[in-house]
């Protein structure tokens, strides 16, 4: 199957994807991979949600958004379609992450993705930490 891992860490420097062919346990063959940069705004209003300036909702979408755009032009680039992709991991964007203490939490909308991306979706990755 086809596969699309979305990642935004704690540099706030924006989404990489990348589309792999997988069984659901080995990766057959590695595809295209792809970085969206955050805008400098958006970059602003994370770290207003990491300092607790911010509400996480109020960014949430926009957030969303871009991931779905890496994922559509990720499947362009590859000439593929989006029927083509089985699955998208979306780990979300790191706003706190100390998995000494047991917590965790990532900034993006699961559902949302899938809307507009029309496909499965897997997310909320960091709980198991």
């Amino acid at each position: 199957m086809q596969a699309i891992g979305l990642m935004s860490g704690t540099s706030l420097d924006g989404v990489d994807a990348a589309l792999i062919n997988t069984d659901g346990k080995t990766i057959k063959e590695f595809g295209a991979t792809l970085h969206i940069p955050y805008s400098n705004e958006l970059q602003n209003k994370l770290r207003q949600v990491i300092n607790g300036e911010l509400a996480h909702h109020q960014v949430e979408n926009e957030l969303t958004k871009i991931h779905a755009d890496a994922v559509l032009r990720l499947v362009e680039e590859s000439k593929l379609t989006l029927n083509d992709i089985n699955i998208i991991g979306m780990h979300g964007q790191t706003i706190y992450h100390n998995p000494d203490k047991g917590v965790t939490w990532q900034n993006g909308n699961g559902p949302l993705l899938a809307e507009y991306c029309k496909t499965d979706k897997i997310c909320d990755f960091s709980q198991a930490d």
